[in-house]
C-alpha cells in the first residue's frame, strides 16, 4: 500500500537526485549501505521503498545532507526512490 500511494516518477526523480544527491552519491550505484546494514550482504536493492524513505528522511541524511534532504517532500522522496530502482536495474 506504501509504495501505490503516490505515482512516482524516475524523470522528476532523476532531477531531484541530481540537485540533492549527486554531491554526495554520484550515482545510485555509488551507495552504499550504512549503520545496521553495513555488516550485512543486503544491498540497496534488497531494501522496501518504506525502507529506503527510512533512511532518507530520518537517517544519517539529516546530519551530513541537512537542509536539502529536510526540504524534501513525502512525494518528491518517492521520485527520488523511483529514480534510484530504475538505474540499479
Amino acid at each position: 500500500v506504501y509504495t501505490l500511494r503516490y505515482d512516482a516518477s524516475p524523470a522528476r526523480g532523476g532531477k531531484l537526485y541530481a540537485k540533492d544527491c549527486a554531491s554526495c552519491h554520484a550515482s545510485p550505484a555509488d551507495i552504499r549501505l550504512m549503520g545496521n546494514e553495513a555488516g550485512s550482504r543486503r544491498r540497496l536493492v534488497d531494501l522496501s521503498n518504506a525502507l529506503i524513505y527510512l533512511r532518507i528522511k530520518r537517517g544519517w541524511h539529516i546530519d551530513r545532507a541537512g537542509h536539502a534532504v529536510a526540504g524534501l517532500s513525502d512525494d518528491q522522496i518517492q521520485d527520488i526512490i523511483a529514480y534510484i530502482r530504475q538505474e540499479l536495474r
